[in-house]
């Protein structure tokens, strides 16, 4: 997926929300790299865009978990908002790798972190996250173990 088509998803999506300041937020996240950031230095979406990917990607297992028994609205905040606090979180540095077919060194760049998030926050989205999704997971797992589906 392109990096403005999840930005064009997530921005939609957070119109949909009818909460004061989400207009700000929808501005304040324009001017960070949360479209452009990678979600993590070495493991999931560590590309660029992954963060926003990753984001959108969760929203959407908590909507298709959830089966429509919390509101949009939460859905979509908890979704796409539980690693707000890795906005301007990544930058990227060069580092010396070696080829190992050739032998020849060259610079390759990378992922680093610089946290500049209080932890608090990050905690208060991500708590109602795993709260959500824990109690959805069981629930499918059982209902596909009662059923022969698993």
């Amino acid at each position: 997926m392109s990096v403005e088509t999840v930005r064009n998803e997530i921005k939609n999506l957070l119109g949909k929300v009818n909460r004061e300041g989400i207009d700000r937020l929808i501005e304040f996240l324009d001017k960070t790299d949360f479209y452009t950031a990678p979600a993590s230095t070495r493991f999931h979406n560590n590309f660029e865009g992954g963060l926003a990917e990753h984001s959108l990607n969760v929203y959407r297992e908590l909507k298709e978990l959830t089966n429509g028994e919390w509101s949009e609205e939460t859905l979509i905040i908890v979704g796409l908002l539980h690693d707000i606090c890795k906005v301007n979180n990544y930058k990227v540095e060069m580092r010396n790798k070696k080829n190992p077919d050739t032998g020849v060194w060259f610079q390759e760049p990378y992922y680093t972190t610089e946290d500049l998030m209080p932890l608090r926050t990050w905690r208060k989205i991500s708590n109602a996250y795993f709260r959500i999704y824990k109690t959805y997971k069981r629930r499918i797992i059982f209902n596909k173990m009662a059923y022969g589906r698993i």
